[in-house]
């Protein structure tokens, strides 16, 4: 899968990575970034250009492997760190995992894809409690009707779901 990464020189590595002292504590990547991750030019075919992320790169140099469908994930949450005992293996779904356990994961009014906010989110999940009618809902509240049959369904904002069930359970006790 990166076999490529041979091609690059382990020179062309270091000098790019501020080594701390601390074996413990991060290595900065001070070359390109794409997405904030360090990242190492290698050639191509022809006069191409090929690109790998300096963590992958790192991880690699010192030893460690990568089955297919892996991919370098970081434990210290810092996309340019480059020590190998901050990087492991793992998949989309653990490094989904680490994201959402770390607080990384954006949902709710923290994501770009949001129609809505929590306190609307909050005020349709009270209106479904109530049993009014979705229709009704997403008029009243000028919501679209697909977002209100989402968050009826707990698809979208079940944090704000867990919130008012756990307010309704706490008034009901």
């Amino acid at each position: 899968m990166w076999k490529q990464w041979k091609l690059i020189s382990p020179d062309a590595f270091w000098k790019r990575v501020v080594k701390s002292d601390a074996e413990d504590e991060c290595w900065s990547w001070t070359g390109s970034t794409s997405k904030g991750y360090g990242r190492i030019r290698y050639p191509g075919p022809g006069n191409e250009s090929n690109w790998i992320y300096a963590h992958i790169y790192s991880f690699l140099l010192h030893g460690g492997k990568l089955e297919d469908g892996q991919l370098v994930r970081h434990t210290c949450d810092n996309p340019i760190c480059s020590n190998p005992r901050h990087l492991i293996a793992g998949t989309h779904l653990d490094n989904h995992r680490d994201a959402m356990a770390r607080g990384r994961h954006a949902f709710g009014d923290r994501s770009g894809q949001a129609k809505i906010n929590n306190r609307k989110a909050r005020l349709v999940i009270e209106c479904l409690l109530k049993k009014e009618p979705r229709k009704s809902i997403s008029r009243r509240l000028r919501v679209s009707i697909d977002t209100v049959h989402r968050i009826a369904r707990k698809e979208h904002w079940k944090h704000v779901w867990r919130e008012v069930e756990g307010n309704h359970v706490a008034v009901l006790g």
